[in-house]
């Protein structure tokens, strides 16, 4: 985590070998800013032979392509910053990931009428939020809800 892995987005051999355990239980997420990184369809191709269920998503449009030209005429490059990934693209896969982790909560029952339910009280913040959440769906006094999550009620 405090060291880049350069080049590692070049094989799709690594990809593969990320997705050694991905069965057909799973879903199999491939983000690409270009959507062509080979890191990613290794990871996908394997994911496709585990028989999982696959998708692969393309967050910019090449520019040479006559769809890219035909849809967008600024003359502008994809990025504020050509060759860097990490902002237009960046905050793109992190809304996209944000997307997708608020399905599957949902999808795995984690909510209940728009509150997170799936709530571990592991430290003063998430206390305050448990609580409230649970002096709301209950309608009591957040003491009481507090109390209840403590042991105490």
């Amino acid at each position: 985590m405090t060291e880049s892995a350069e080049g590692a987005e070049d094989s799709s051999a690594a990809g593969a070998e990320a997705a050694t355990e991905v069965t057909g239980a799973d879903l199999a997420i491939g983000i690409a800013a270009s959507g062509t990184t080979p890191f990613v369809h290794g990871f996908i191709e394997a994911g496709r032979e585990g028989a999982a269920f696959t998708w692969l998503d393309r967050l910019q449009r090449c520019p040479e392509t006559s769809l890219y030209r035909r849809h967008h005429h600024s003359p502008h490059r994809a990025e504020i910053v050509a060759g860097s990934t990490r902002l237009k693209a960046g905050t793109a896969t992190k809304m996209l990931l944000n997307m997708i982790s608020t399905a599957t909560m949902i999808a795995l029952g984690g909510t209940h009428d728009g509150l997170m339910i799936d709530v571990v009280p592991s430290n003063a913040k998430l206390v305050r939020r448990a609580s409230a959440i649970v002096a709301e769906v209950s309608g009591r006094p957040i003491e009481e809800a507090r109390d209840c999550l403590s042991g105490r009620g």
